[in-house]
């Protein structure tokens, strides 16, 4: 049995990327795995899903993730994996500057911080990674500043996320990203590649994955090819 943990999905689905989980919990069964997805957990989670939520609702759930800060530093430590999105990467990070007079002190699993941005950015978001290019959305009112030394998620190639030109952090088995829509459903390859950070011997089953792959493809491609990019 492996646990998926999708923390606050009440207050974190403002896009769908609560539904991450689902996507974990769901290809981990397809390759043979136990899996069961929780909104809460007094064992240590394998998957820890964090997603987006809206403005007004920063300050509750900033108060709720530092009620559980120790559990997530010492998850991460023990071996879980982590996926933020949206707002919930941004609070996970130092903090949030809202504005010029507000700032929200965040968790600082990642490093940076999320700041103010002049304008909101709704568009595609397109982002070479290590683990393959990843094609999404990106729906955010702030940029995100990344110290020289940290590590991104990838590097944009169409779109904003942080600043233009980089995307996103990770920290360890820790990633943080502006995608949403969720993520891992149109990208299932970064789905496959959490999962084998926590799973030994995890390979997805490609007979059982195929339909819901290649409309995932198609969906990348589609977006691909509007943008003049090459397509799979």
């Amino acid at each position: 049995m492996i646990t998926v943990l999708c923390v606050m999905p009440e207050l974190l689905n403002v896009n769908g990327d609560a539904e991450n989980a689902s996507v974990l919990a769901q290809r981990a069964r397809w390759a043979g795995f136990d899996a069961r997805v929780v909104t809460e957990t007094t064992v240590r989670p394998d998957l820890v899903v964090v997603g987006s939520g809206v403005d007004a609702t920063l300050g509750q759930v900033a108060s709720g993730l530092r009620l559980m800060s120790n559990d997530l530093w010492g998850w991460l430590a023990d071996g879980s994996a982590l996926l933020a999105a949206g707002t919930g990467f941004e609070l996970l990070s130092a903090g949030v500057q809202v504005s010029a007079a507000e700032w929200i002190e965040g968790l600082a699993l990642f490093p940076g911080h999320a700041v103010s941005a002049n304008n909101r950015v709704s568009d595609d978001l397109v982002v070479d990674t290590p683990f393959g290019r990843l094609i999404g959305y990106e729906n955010h009112a702030r940029g995100y500043s990344l110290p020289p030394d940290a590590s991104a998620l990838g590097s944009v190639m169409v779109g904003r996320g942080n600043d233009g030109r980089s995307e996103g952090a990770s920290s360890g088995a820790a990633f943080g990203t502006h995608l949403t829509g969720p993520v891992l459903a149109k990208n299932p390859g970064f789905a496959d590649f959490l999962l084998a950070r926590v799973l030994p011997g995890y390979h997805p089953d490609a007979d059982r994955t195929r339909r819901v792959d290649h409309i995932a493809k198609a969906a990348r491609n589609q977006i691909a090819a509007r943008l003049s990019l090459r397509t799979e």
